[in-house]
């Protein structure tokens, strides 16, 4: 999306994305209006981190399929999941 690296490069990343999913590493879920819900209260929950609304998303999917570690890049989705006891890996 913001042109940082070539069509190679992208081809080469979506084929290991794809082979995760396929082979398990990764586990791809939908959501529903329960999600919805849950993340609308996330954000209620930590009103002291500055928590965006696909952000608080991901972290109530996680809550909900009782993961425990979460990884993210971005600060506030970090220190959130920390917040909520998960186990976090930082890319930052």
């Amino acid at each position: 999306r913001n042109l940082e690296i070539d069509a190679e490069r992208e081809r080469r990343v979506n084929a290991e994305l794809a082979t995760d999913i396929q082979d398990g590493a990764l586990w791809l879920g939908g959501f529903d209006d329960a999600s919805m819900t849950a993340a609308y209260h996330l954000i209620e929950r930590l009103p002291h981190i500055p928590l965006r609304t696909l952000d608080a998303l991901h972290l109530a999917i996680a809550e909900q399929i009782s993961a425990t570690a979460f990884a993210t890049a971005d600060k506030a989705q970090a220190d959130a999941a920390d917040a909520l006891g998960f186990t976090v890996h930082r890319f930052f």
